[in-house]
């Protein structure tokens, strides 16, 4: 409710933006709330890092509220979310009761589900480099628990050695999804991932594609992991509560109150959203 640019663009509103927005949380100091922007150039992905996953959810259900929202009626393409969450949890289904409830419909996919998908979104990579006069609308992929994808570790990517008259072998997913976090923002698609430590983080992406995320949000954790996640300790005085947004393009560390997961009577009454027009232009670089 305090979030009067959101509840507007849920009610069919346009939003004055210059690029797709995903609010993630209220600012300590007195300002809008907190919204990562997603502008067509590289870096803009946005990494989640820390070992609540309950406050994973929360992030990730506020950005997909807000995305979702800002994408063209109809547009089931706009938004693929691969989740990771294990089947013995209490969330396990959350994304697809959220799913269920969207503004517009999303592709969900597990751990089966996600050569084909990485396979559609690197396609669609390359097809917006070699075809520049047409540009796309934005599209996101979303990560929930990259330290169970084990398929995307780099290094599982790398192959080995074959002999030189054998056909060049298939892009790994790993390849793929480095090929997406590399390439995807210059085109208008842009990844989120969220990851529980360091440790796994730098076990599954090598440092050079870390760089490719420009828009980082850290929860607590150790002084050593925040220093390597943001340049500074500060994410090691933070209390459970709060959360440290960077933005590597406007030079801009804030701490913020991150949303919480939303619960099901809140949902159950967003369903009224698929019913409303779409009043804003289709989403694009200019007019999310």
């Amino acid at each position: 409710e305090k979030n009067a640019a959101l509840a507007g663009l849920l009610a069919g509103k346009p939003l004055d933006a210059k690029a797709p927005l995903a609010w993630l949380g209220d600012p300590i100091a007195i300002r809008d709330p907190l919204a990562a922007s997603f502008r067509k150039q590289a870096g803009a992905n946005l990494l989640i890092v820390g070992q609540n996953e309950e406050a994973a959810f929360g992030l990730f259900s506020a950005a997909l509220m807000a995305l979702a929202a800002q994408a063209p009626t109809g547009d089931a393409a706009a938004i693929t979310l691969l989740d990771f969450s294990q089947a013995d949890e209490a969330n396990a289904d959350f994304y697809t009761r959220m799913a269920a409830r969207l503004p517009r419909p999303i592709t969900l996919g597990k751990r089966r589900q996600l050569p084909a998908l990485l396979d559609e979104l690197a396609a669609e990579v390359t097809r917006r480099m070699e075809d520049e006069a047409t540009p796309g609308r934005p599209r996101f992929l979303f990560v929930h628990g990259l330290q169970r994808a084990r398929d995307l570790r780099q290094d599982e990517g790398l192959g080995s050695f074959a002999s030189f008259d054998a056909p060049p072998a298939a892009a790994s997913p790993a390849q793929q999804f480095a090929t997406i976090l590399r390439e995807g923002p210059d085109v208008g698609i842009h990844t989120l991932v969220w990851c529980d430590t360091m440790t796994n983080l730098n076990r599954t992406l090598d440092r050079r594609i870390l760089r490719e995320f420009g828009l980082r949000v850290a929860f607590q954790m150790s002084t050593e992991d925040s220093s390597a996640l943001l340049d500074t300790p500060a994410a090691g005085k933070l209390g459970p509560y709060r959360a440290l947004f960077y933005s590597e393009d406007e030079g801009r560390l804030e701490k913020f109150r991150p949303y919480g997961a939303p619960a099901d009577a809140w949902l159950t009454i967003s369903t009224a959203w698929r019913l409303m027009p779409r009043l804003a232009s289709p989403a694009s670089e200019s007019s999310p």
